[in-house]
Formats: structure tokens, C-alpha cells, sequence
């Protein structure tokens, strides 16, 4: 019979809060927040890892059918207890729409050992973001000026106009 032996020291990073706006714009550069905490027995060790931001249409993390939005690099060491906060600036895309998850992974590429503790690295906020499609643009002509001011049949001239972007139409 094989006697496994399990390590009584390791680190283990859990996401223990995950902040982000209730509601945003498609297309929209926003920031989420988190904070990571080593409720490991052990600090971490000398290498550095990268927290992750996925985009997810449920609460579930599925790489292959959720958008990573960006990864920040954590370089230091984390002891026993200590915890870190982080934000990043994500573009959300262009064509979502309705409620999403921003969900944080804390070291994302598996860069710590953490023995069985690798299933409490991802978190969510408690609500979902709301995201809207952004309104497209309607653009009016405000003002045309000629060049020359007055012209002759079949003599060229030039315009200039004046746009206004306008929301909503």
C-alpha cells in the first residue's frame, strides 16, 4: 500500500475580495480590483506569478469559452497571512451585452506549488456587471463653408463642414 505524505507547510493564495462597477458601457476601459491573500501555512516562494481578469457570461470559470482580459504580475513574496491589492484598467468588447462576472485568478499559469489547495485561487465580486451596449454615434452637418464663396457652372470648388457628434439621436 502506498503512504502518501502531505507536506504540513505550503502557501496557498485564495481571492478574497473582487471589486468592479455595477454597470458599464461595451467598448468602455474600466477598473477592477482584487485582493489576494496567502492563507497558507508557508510564505511563497522567491518567484513571481501573474493574476488573471476573465470576462464571463456565468460564474463559472471556463478558459476556453471565457475572455481573459489581462494579467498583472505580482514579483514579491507573500508570508503566511499577508495579503495584496490590485486593480487593472480592462477594455471591455465591443459587442457584449446583459450581466458579467469579472473573475480573478490568483497565479493563473500554476507558478506556485500550493499541494491540494490550486481549486480557491479564482474569486467573483457577489454581483454581476451590467454591461449596455454603447449608443451608436449620430453625426449632423452643422455648418458648411465654400471656397470661393460664390462659383460658376462647371468651375470646382471646395467645402468644409462642421461636425457635431451627438448621443442617442
Amino acid at each position: 500500500v502506498p503512504l502518501e505524505v502531505v507536506p504540513s507547510v505550503f502557501p496557498d493564495l485564495v481571492v478574497s475580495a473582487v471589486t468592479t462597477p455595477s454597470s458599464a458601457f461595451a467598448g468602455q476601459v474600466i477598473t477592477v480590483g482584487w485582493t489576494i491573500a496567502n492563507a497558507g501555512t508557508a510564505p511563497t516562494p522567491g518567484v513571481s506569478w501573474f493574476d488573471a481578469v476573465y470576462l464571463s457570461k456565468d460564474q463559472v470559470l471556463a478558459p476556453s469559452v471565457d475572455l481573459k482580459l489581462g494579467a498583472v504580475q505580482r514579483p514579491n513574496d507573500l508570508a503566511s497571512g499577508e495579503q495584496y491589492t490590485r486593480s487593472a484598467q480592462v477594455t471591455l468588447p465591443q459587442s457584449a451585452s446583459g450581466p458579467y462576472y469579472f473573475i480573478i485568478v490568483a497565479d493563473s499559469a500554476n507558478t506556485l506549488f500550493e499541494y491540494i489547495a490550486e481549486g480557491n485561487n479564482s474569486g467573483l465580486p457577489q454581483a454581476a456587471t451590467i454591461i449596455a451596449l454603447a449608443a451608436p454615434a449620430d453625426l449632423a452637418v452643422t455648418n458648411i463653408t465654400l471656397s470661393p464663396a460664390t462659383g460658376l457652372p462647371g468651375t470646382p470648388i471646395t467645402w468644409y463642414g462642421d461636425e457635431v457628434g451627438m448621443f442617442g439621436g
